[in-house]
């Protein structure tokens, strides 16, 4: 039985967001070789002008970051110089390897991998965890170790953005999927609620609403497809609404019975929250004007871009944000572009919204380093499908015009 070569990869991409045995930066590495034995062009790093500033972010940060604390110098070397650039490099080959046909499938199936990979590590923490009754932290399966909210939490937001996508954009031909996702959505729910960490059930909210806009606004659904697509929104928070309120399944008392619940009504902890992240942003800006190239400590802010300019300066801070600029305008060409299939274009929209909502808000480079790796390899693979999709085009193009 022959295996694709991109299947041995997604094998390894999935341990990788699985972390398997907590050595995901190892497996993060393995994957990039294999990438590199089984591709056609072999030993052929894929070099584009948005890695390039991601690579050169990764090596100024590193640089910075290490200087400020030299016994953690090797330690670094994984998650701040190789992480990034590894995963948009892996990004930009699995497309690679794809063609025309197969284009779009892989483009799903990466996603799909690094979604369910970051969930299946998360359910294993919930399971240890005892469901998080006890309180909001929680238990690493692979270490043992006390786990927190909030990294828990980043576990989950790729699976919880995509309520939308499962609901209203997988075909009902595809029914095993579609209860799947749907599975796993609910499942994230849950462990958010159980373990009150908000960001994710925000992201997934905001996501739902701007998936909803989408669908208002773009050109590339019919009306009647616009219609069934509302109706079916109204028809689902209609439901969810009926059920909260006649507690069906002990919808109602589970939710008041929850931690969320408890830290929504105390006011003192949600507003000592905000106005704690509000003056860290503050803060950070402060720090820069007075050490333009950082000070080197960690997680200040609760935000990747602020985080950045604190620990090492201006200079990774505007790489940082330039690399932001270059994958949100690769983003909105994807999102606009008709020729692309629709369920992708929302599958995209949900995932990048619900990452990028994610590290404004938590400390990310601190914390979960390789979850900001597994979101530059999507950004990666969105780049190279754009190219293959351009340069297909254009191929086409020219054959009609020879003709």
């Amino acid at each position: 039985m022959k295996i694709e070569r991109t299947t041995i990869i997604y094998i390894l991409l999935f341990i990788f967001c699985l972390n398997l045995f907590n050595l995901e930066g190892r497996w993060l590495v393995l994957s990039f070789f294999a990438l590199l034995v089984l591709q056609k062009s072999k030993g052929k790093i894929i070099l584009t002008k948005t890695s390039f500033v991601l690579g050169c972010f990764c090596g100024v940060f590193y640089l910075l970051s290490a200087v400020y604390d030299l016994s953690f110098a090797t330690f670094y070397i994984l998650p701040y110089l190789l992480g990034p650039f590894l995963g948009y490099t892996i990004g930009l080959g699995v497309m690679k390897m794809s063609n025309p046909q197969t284009l779009d499938k892989h483009f799903k199936n990466l996603i799909y991998v690094i979604a369910f990979g970051r969930f299946s590590h998360g359910l294993l923490n919930y399971l240890v965890s005892g469901g998080y009754v006890g309180g909001r932290n929680g238990i690493d399966f692979w270490t043992n170790s006390i786990l927190s909210a909030t990294l828990q939490g980043g576990f989950m937001t790729l699976s919880i953005s995509l309520l939308f996508y499962a609901l209203f954009c997988v075909s009902k031909y595809h029914l095993l999927e579609k209860i799947v996702l749907l599975g796993a959505v609910s499942l994230s729910i849950l462990n958010n609620i159980q373990s009150a960490s908000r960001t994710a059930l925000v992201a997934m909210i905001l996501v739902f609403v701007a998936c909803v806009l989408y669908t208002l606004y773009t050109s590339g659904v019919s009306k009647g497809k616009k219609f069934m697509m509302l109706f079916g929104v109204v028809l689902f928070v209609v439901l969810g609404g009926i059920a909260f309120q006649q507690n069906w399944f002990g919808v109602q008392t589970r939710w008041q019975l929850s931690a969320m619940y408890d830290r929504i009504h105390n006011y003192e902890d949600f507003q000592t929250s905000d106005m704690g992240r509000k003056e860290k942003i503050a803060s950070a800006i402060a720090s820069g004007l007075h050490h333009p190239f950082g000070e080197g400590s960690l997680g200040n802010a609760h935000n990747l871009w602020f985080d950045t300019l604190v620990q090492t300066g201006w200079v990774p801070f505007f790489l940082l944000f330039l690399f932001f600029v270059q994958i949100s305008i690769n983003c909105w060409k994807f999102i606009r572009r008709r020729s692309i299939p629709m369920n992708l274009r929302y599958l995209l929209l949900s995932v990048f919204l619900a990452c990028v909502l994610n590290f404004s808000v938590e400390p990310v480079m601190q914390g979960m380093p390789y979850f900001f790796a597994a979101f530059c390899m999507i950004m990666g693979a969105v780049e190279q499908y754009l190219r293959m999709i351009e340069r297909n085009s254009l191929l086409e193009s020219e054959s009609n015009a020879a003709r």
